[in-house]
């Protein structure tokens, strides 16, 4: 069984986009994870400004993965796909977790990685900078701090009707500084990615290399 080592899994949906939840539904099928543990979340929708919608968004997950009192919440947006086998997501996602245990704040299963350190494992990144919020995991006594910044985030961009306003605000921008000071971690070859698809930040078909 796939994800095996997460309590709970949460993924961030709007209610328009029931093509993005069907496509989900079918990949965690595939990837044969146990549906007792996942969670649909309604995400916020602003057409007009999709990051401050983003960012609300994951606030409201990390919210949920607080009152369940998950040790491991698995957090995804929809439009999560695999390209490796089950058996490598156990084996990396088991390895992390009891290599690094107590000592982690936050760990992505994939994203863009700009700068990284090579830790003791050679398939662990230490994340200075990395973007993509598709899948990660936050240590329950992290959450504050992560919900923090992307409350800053939201307080700042508050007048902000427009996507454009708020472009630097993105969940992934807004969370560097984080990573820069605090316990991040990446597997280095991405177990989780992004499928290709319009953005409904942005408006716009994104194609994705990681």
């Amino acid at each position: 069984m796939s994800l095996s080592q997460f309590d709970g899994i949460v993924y961030i949906n709007l209610d328009r986009r029931t093509d993005r939840k069907e496509a989900l539904t079918k990949e965690l099928k595939r990837l044969k994870v146990d549906f007792s543990k996942v969670h649909r979340l309604q995400a916020v929708d602003l057409p007009l400004n999709g990051v401050r919608g983003c960012l609300l968004s994951h606030i409201k997950a990390l919210d949920f993965v607080k009152s369940q009192g998950w040790k491991r919440g698995l957090i995804l947006e929809d439009d999560v796909t695999c390209y490796c086998s089950k058996a490598k997501i156990e084996r990396e996602t088991k390895r992390f977790f009891v290599l690094f245990d107590g000592v982690w704040d936050v760990y992505l299963l994939g994203g863009a990685y700009f700068e990284v350190y090579h830790t003791y494992v050679e398939q662990v990144y230490r994340l200075r900078i990395a973007h993509r919020a598709h899948a990660y995991v936050v240590h329950p006594e992290y959450i504050p701090a992560l919900r923090d910044c992307f409350q800053e985030a939201v307080d700042q961009t508050r007048d902000h009707l427009f996507l454009q306003q708020s472009a630097g605000f993105a969940t992934d921008a807004v969370w560097e500084k984080l990573q820069q000071k605090d316990r991040w971690f990446g597997c280095k070859d991405r177990l989780l990615n992004q499928s290709d698809g319009v953005s409904d930040i942005e408006g716009i078909f994104k194609t994705y290399r990681h």
